[in-house]
């Protein structure tokens, strides 16, 4: 009998090539992005180290796992 296989986590692609950075906020020393996409405003992203330097206008990619989107790249 065998054990049943553990869930993965569900990682989705963006179905959007790239979105836009509007607003860039800094909380107790990590930098949150909001971002529009597809006529939607995500607000207070986490981000990755590299896309602390984000600018408002800056197009982004985002990753979504399970529940949780980040913002890994900036494309500017």
């Amino acid at each position: 009998m065998q054990a049943p296989a553990s869930p993965k986590p569900s990682v989705t692609p963006s179905p959007h090539p790239h979105h836009t950075v509007t607003a860039t906020r800094t909380i107790n020393g990590h930098t949150r992005l909001t971002v529009t996409c597809a006529g939607t405003t995500l607000t207070d992203l986490p981000c990755t180290t590299t896309c602390t330097s984000a600018k408002t206008g800056d197009r982004c990619l985002l990753l979504t796992a399970d529940h949780l989107t980040t913002v890994i790249g900036i494309i500017a």
